[in-house]
């Protein structure tokens, strides 16, 4: 089951896959992630073909998504909290992130009563 969701600053929408039920708060909820293929590079997900940046060499690397079309050229790339699920490239490029799924993962909760 997916969930889908249009944000207003990437101009993309998003999907969230179904994970399991949770709770919060003492209330059922139905938990959804924002999954791994979400990020990859076109070699693993070619339906982020549009959302690459070939001038900058981008497009097959996991873990960003080009959005600079998006808002007039700039150079913005979406990505999870410290590159969640990207290129070890990439993740051991920057100094002091240490991506782990239990404290970086992306979702929401949604009660399915009411």
């Amino acid at each position: 089951m997916l969930v889908y969701a249009d944000h207003y600053f990437n101009f993309r929408s998003l999907y969230l896959r179904f994970k399991g039920e949770s709770m919060y708060k003492g209330f059922k909820t139905y938990k959804f992630e924002l999954p791994k293929d979400l990020f990859w590079g076109t070699l693993r997900n070619p339906d982020n073909d549009c959302f690459c940046n070939s001038e900058q060499n981008m497009c097959h690397k996991d873990g960003l998504v080009y959005i600079g079309p998006c808002r007039f050229g700039a150079p913005l790339y979406l990505s999870k909290p410290h590159f969640l699920h990207g290129s070890e490239k990439l993740v051991s490029d920057v100094e002091g992130i240490s991506p782990k799924e239990e404290e970086h993962s992306s979702y929401i909760e949604i009660e399915p009563v009411s």
